[in-house]
């Protein structure tokens, strides 16, 4: 039934989304989905489950350049077909406008992976929705006072996002404590991404350290000594 009504939302998202680009009122990568998902939210979900493999990418820096790359990785694999929010909009509204945009006039996705861009604060909210078999968590830092307040909030909104789907393979930056604790007491398999020592040596360590300079476990000032890349 979902996959019937999905008809007449992607003609309309299509038809808006055209009409914004002739207009010079916009590109539709926000307003399209940002209305279907108000008035029609089972479309979210109806395109996610049409997509084999979800990639999510979240975490304050990096997403975009990871994304990119990523999918430059996937893209000559023979066989994959890659969606991916490349516009940067990673809001639940710009997720949906990408999905209705690649549909064809039928509501059907044909892709076999799907490399996603998530805002922090948007991850717990659709997490359980897009069920995706990975998530890439880039690093945290202080960003968006005002949305976000400190970091151990947007810390705690990716965990929360992580929590609602065991199943995902996590991928995070070991190198930072904060990241790399993500996924402690909950099931998901995590894998930490570290640059090696031989690498690391031609990196500067007399760096100031601005975010998360405080161990999270006591109050010991953490120590700069390698970065990840």
């Amino acid at each position: 039934m979902n996959q019937l009504l999905l008809i007449p939302i992607v003609a309309f998202a299509k038809l808006l989304t055209l009409v914004l680009r002739v207009s010079g009122r916009g590109s539709g990568t926000a307003l399209p989905g940002y209305l279907v998902g108000k008035y029609c939210p089972f479309a979210l979900g109806a395109l996610v489950k049409q997509i084999p493999t979800i990639i999510a990418i979240t975490g304050t820096n990096g997403k975009t350049t990871s994304q990119t790359m990523l999918s430059a990785m996937l893209e000559p694999v023979a066989g994959v077909k890659v969606l991916r929010n490349k516009a940067g909009a990673n809001l639940s509204q710009g997720i949906l406008s990408e999905l209705l945009k690649q549909s064809n006039a039928l509501g059907r996705l044909d892709v076999t992976h799907a490399i996603l861009e998530v805002e922090e604060a948007t991850l717990p909210r659709i997490a359980a929705l897009l069920q995706p078999q990975v998530i890439a968590v880039t690093n945290l830092y202080r960003d968006q006072l005002d949305a976000y307040g400190e970091i151990d909030r947007t810390e705690k909104l990716i965990r929360d996002g992580i929590a609602q789907c065991p199943q995902a393979q996590v991928v995070t930056n070991g190198d930072d404590p904060r990241t790399a604790r993500l996924t402690q007491g909950l099931p998901n398999a995590t894998y930490f991404v570290s640059l090696a020592e031989e690498y690391s040596r031609f990196c500067p360590t007399k760096v100031g350290c601005t975010d998360g300079r405080l161990a999270v476990k006591g109050w010991r000032l953490l120590k700069f000594t390698s970065m990840t890349i």
